[in-house]
């Protein structure tokens, strides 16, 4: 696979973060992903990944909004108060720490109530019936079993080629990994400059090209321009419509911080749940 990352900012759950004055600007997109929980069982068997329950309080506005320029267009976003964003341009890997249990005062920044939630089970004793083991998974049906930390937002665009099986074991590694190549430098050229993807293209093998089926995949779609290539429509897409492109998780019983007992048997209840694939009695965390 041969793939063009094109990145706009990571949004990180944080304190106050100063850029330019305040001015009219849109939402910033991906707050949805980091103010409410996020089911991991519930990704893997294809549901809904965002519980409909909001962990973090993200409504207060932010003195200073971020701005950012990509494709000649400056885009300019409203940044609430406790979430911090990076521009950090074209990237293929970012390394992310988690925050939140660098701040205790970041519990004053939960939803009213998750707050009542933490502090419901705070006052409970930890279970040993399976009554008691009740409260902890309505908690994670209601928000998940983990929040996102930080997500990155832009655009990606990945070029695929699926190979014959049968070239693969008449061809070495070396000729494919360099058929494989220059067929995604030549998707990358024929999507914006056909003459060099003319040229590009004759020096691949004719074996190569009988034996192998190409395409793109954009995120945000594509939205076909009259006149544009696939890659320049996309390019205005993108800039106009930017998703989030990759999220850190952190489990959700690092926000229990306050209550160790309790974080420590939400954290075995969230652990049955990720390898079994449904919610423990007592008596399953036991065994």
């Amino acid at each position: 696979m041969f793939s063009r990352l094109v990145i706009f900012a990571i949004i990180t759950l944080v304190f106050d973060i100063q850029t330019v004055p305040l001015i009219d600007s849109d939402p910033l997109p991906g707050l949805d992903e980091i103010g409410s929980g996020f089911d991991v069982v519930g990704m893997l068997q294809g549901s809904d990944k965002n519980s409909k329950f909001r962990i973090f309080d993200l409504s207060e506005s932010g003195l200073y909004p971020f701005k950012v320029e990509a494709v000649g267009i400056e885009r300019i976003y409203n940044t609430p108060r406790h979430v911090q964003v990076t521009k950090i341009g074209v990237r293929r890997e970012v390394n992310c720490e988690d925050l939140s249990n660098s701040f205790s005062q970041f519990y004053s920044r939960y939803d009213p109530s998750f707050n009542d939630s933490v502090n419901a089970l705070g006052s409970l004793p930890i279970p040993t019936t399976d009554s008691e083991q009740t409260p902890y998974n309505v908690l994670v049906e209601t928000y998940g079993t983990h929040y996102v930390t930080h997500v990155i937002v832009g655009a990606t665009a990945h070029f695929y080629t699926l190979i014959n099986e049968a070239y693969t074991k008449s061809s070495t590694f070396e000729e494919i990994t360099t058929q494989v190549s220059k067929m995604g430098i030549y998707l990358f050229y024929a999507s914006s400059d056909t003459s060099a993807s003319h040229s590009l293209y004759q020096t691949m093998s004719e074996s190569f090209r009988k034996n192998t089926e190409s395409f793109a995949v954009y995120q945000p779609p594509v939205a076909q321009i009259p006149g544009k290539t696939d890659w320049q429509s996309w390019l205005a897409t993108a800039v106009q419509q930017p998703v989030v492109v990759n999220r850190t998780l952190a489990p959700l019983s690092n926000l229990f911080y306050a209550y160790p007992g309790v974080q420590a048997h939400l954290r075995r209840t969230i652990d049955y749940y990720l390898a079994k694939g449904s919610l423990p009695t007592f008596a399953q965390l036991q065994s």
